[in-house]
């Protein structure tokens, strides 16, 4: 059979997010499948790199097989659903969606003919009816990058990096997490040989490239026996590739009980996406994240005292949340800033919440309509955007007024950061060290105003019907820290196109269409 195929990365942030410069790993190895086995024609689009992508561009004639990356990232769901409705009325084509999908699979709202493979080559090649004899994660599968197919601008080049995998899967039980909800890889963990990864960080090498990022869900894992192939890779990338700089995600548990921490910053590692989720031991609990707080401020220590930066990722609103385990993380939060705050990235703890997509019955029965959300936030829609029923938020939508006010920050201060890393290219001396003031004491302000927004929630000052006055006080404040930057960038960012707009009296109206990519992909 003739295929052609065309192979698409959809949006998973907002417009404006546009820092991460690196390639989708799902497709980069999925090409170096398709190089194994000698296919060639594919066409390969990414919203994400090459931002004016529309829906028009991937409309080519002759197209058999669509295929969309899906990772469990940001909004990504949200994007790939509305690139399946579109390419299922506009073509005849078979539209695949390729990755992580067990919980996809669950979810309604799909056309008819979209077919779900989970992150496979084999799988997929089978289903579309190409040679399935190629390479496999767990022997010879190499990346083959698509740098090369796209022309950036030189501020966005430089911070190109890439993107590879050194395992799938995850040993662990979190309740939360995409890998418990069914099959999303051929294996629950699975790792490859060292040859393949030191090949794919080899062709990014002599590409040039010095930034990379290791994109596995769980970098290091649960078993000991797996150490010391893990051992071995460090050691020749410091034999074999100095200077190159690289980012992994971890688990607290399984980093320290590796424990080479001098290891990994020789051999170039330079930042750990830790999966804190919370500093509440009940949270952890609650999550079935079998982790105790200890071992999260151990590891903590661990890479503070090895000059690693530690970017904690938290669910702040998850099933558990009260004003007490909010609380809780706060002061906790604020006692590890003490010390070399630059290495604690935790301003990403202002706003986040779990995805659940299923309604708990039970619990629901049991709050009646009291914990419905109200509508007249905008929390309703970053639900929505994540693909999850409005009856299913599994954190308690008592805290919404909350919720909103630390959403706005959470807006503001990325969109502001976006702005200013991009400006940093541009600026003088003094300049970037008014940029480095305002990044040095962005985590103690935004703590600042979220201590000061609990206990005015706490105390009944702050609810739906205050809201709208408390967010007006909350842009004077971050009007007042931006002081401290350059005039030219002292702007707020999002309060006249965004914030301002909203009433708090009635229904909310998404505002703000084109970070929606609504101009890209129609709804």
């Amino acid at each position: 059979m003739n295929k052609k195929l065309c192979l698409i990365r959809a949006p998973y942030l907002y417009k404006y997010a546009n820092l991460d410069i690196a390639e989708e790993p799902i497709l980069t190895y999925l090409m170096g499948y398709f190089k194994s086995i000698g296919f060639e024609k594919f066409y390969l689009f990414d919203f994400h790199l090459v931002r004016d992508t529309s829906l028009k561009d991937l409309l080519i004639d002759g197209i058999t097989d669509y295929v969309i990356a899906v990772r469990e990232t940001g909004e990504n769901v949200h994007y790939v659903k509305r690139l399946c409705k579109n390419l299922t009325q506009a073509t005849n084509a078979n539209v695949y969606v390729y990755g992580h999908v067990a919980r996809l699979k669950k979810m309604t709202g799909w056309p008819e003919n979209v077919k779900f493979v989970h992150q496979s080559e084999i799988a997929l090649a089978k289903e579309i009816g190409l040679d399935t004899t190629g390479a496999t994660f767990g022997n010879g599968l190499t990346a083959d990058p698509y740098f090369h197919t796209f022309s950036f601008s030189p501020s966005t080049a430089k911070r190109a990096k890439a993107a590879l995998e050194t395992t799938r899967g995850c040993h662990f039980p979190c309740s939360f997490c995409f890998i418990n909800q069914g099959k999303n890889y051929d294996k629950r963990w699975s790792m490859r040989p060292n040859e393949d990864v030191l090949a794919d960080i080899g062709y990014y090498y002599d590409l040039g490239i010095r930034s990379y990022v290791f994109y596995d869900s769980e970098f290091i894992g649960k078993n000991p026996d797996d150490y010391p192939q893990k051992k071995a890779l460090l050691k020749e990338i410091i034999e074999n590739y100095p200077g190159i700089k690289y980012k992994i995600y971890c688990r607290a548990d399984t980093l320290t009980a590796f424990n080479e921490f001098a290891l990994l910053k020789e051999s170039g590692l330079v930042q750990v996406f830790v999966g804190a989720e919370s500093l509440d031991q009940s949270d952890l609990d609650a999550l079935n994240k079998n982790l105790s707080v200890e071992v999260t401020l151990e590891c903590i220590d661990k890479l503070k005292e090895h000059d690693i930066y530690a970017n904690l990722s938290f669910i702040t609103f998850n099933r558990n949340t009260t004003i007490s385990t909010l609380e809780t993380n706060l002061e906790k939060i604020t006692t590890l800033l003490i010390e070399k705050p630059r290495l604690i990235g935790v301003p990403g703890f202002t706003f986040a919440f779990e995805s659940n997509w299923r309604p708990d019955k039970k619990r629901k029965e049991e709050d009646a309509k009291k914990n419905l959300l109200s509508g007249k936030t905008y929390v309703l829609h970053d639900l929505k955007q994540k693909e999850q029923p409005e009856d299913a938020e599994v954190f308690s939508a008592e805290l919404e007024a909350l919720m909103e006010i630390y959403r706005l920050l959470a807006y503001e201060w990325n969109k502001k950061l976006t702005k200013l890393n991009y400006s940093r290219d541009k600026s003088s001396t003094e300049e970037l060290n008014q940029i480095n003031d305002w990044f040095e004491g962005l985590s103690g302000f935004c703590l600042k105003i979220m201590k000061k927004y609990l206990y005015a929630f706490k105390a009944n000052e702050l609810n739906l019907d205050s809201l709208a006055f408390h967010s007006e006080k909350l842009f004077e404040e971050i009007a007042d820290y931006y002081k401290v930057l350059p005039s030219h960038l002292q702007e707020l960012e999002t309060y006249t196109s965004h914030a301002s707009t909203m009433s708090y009296s009635a229904q909310s109206e998404r505002v703000e269409d084109d970070e929606y990519w609504l101009n890209n992909i129609p709804a």
